[in-house]
């Protein structure tokens, strides 16, 4: 919970790009945490070298940060502070008594759900928002995100699995993509 509060706070002011870079500081952030925690996970020279080019990688994507505008490099730090959030996870599962993964799903999910929803309900005040796209576009149009989703799951079976693109499929995807831009067309009298 804590990086995805990290991240969402840090990228305000700063494009997913960077933080993108920052968050891929993680992998050398467990390195360096396991180098001291994790017996026989020790540092040599090359792991060293590297963890001094990703390091100067951070200094680079921060550098405008930290001879400009403060807000930036507050940003930039509290990405930086969620990668190193993440980094202390993985240690951390490494070390503690393994559990089965439904319990711990089960777990995380009640502990953010505890923390985010008083922060979401204070923040955001949901019983006094609109839906902006239902009120602008209509209910109709948010609906059709139901047509996405199945061509997002065929592409990602094709992709993930292995399964095989046919050409029918295809043109109904296509149909479907049609016919929500065809709805979408104003009628002009």
């Amino acid at each position: 919970m804590l990086p995805f509060f990290l991240i969402s706070t840090g990228q305000k002011n700063i494009s997913s790009g960077i933080t993108g870079l920052l968050v891929a500081f993680m992998p050398l952030a467990t390195m360096i945490l396991a180098h001291y925690f994790v017996s026989g996970d020790s540092l040599n020279r090359f792991k060293s070298f590297g963890f001094l080019l990703g390091i100067t990688g951070v200094v680079v994507v921060l550098w405008p940060s930290l001879v400009g505008a403060h807000s930036n490099l507050l940003s930039g730090l509290l990405i930086l502070l969620a990668t190193l959030s993440y980094a202390i996870n993985a240690i951390l599962v490494r070390l503690l008594p393994s559990y089965n993964p439904v319990v711990t799903a089960a777990d995380m999910t009640i502990v953010s759900s505890i923390a985010v929803v008083p922060l979401w309900l204070w923040q955001d005040l949901p019983w006094q928002q609109s839906f902006s796209v239902i009120a602008t576009a209509g209910p109709t149009f948010l609906s059709y995100i139901n047509y996405v989703i199945p061509i997002v799951a065929y592409f990602t079976g094709a992709l993930l699995l292995g399964e095989s693109i046919e050409w029918h499929s295809l043109a109904a995807m296509l149909l479907i993509i049609l016919g929500i831009a065809l709805t979408r067309k104003r009628v002009t009298s």
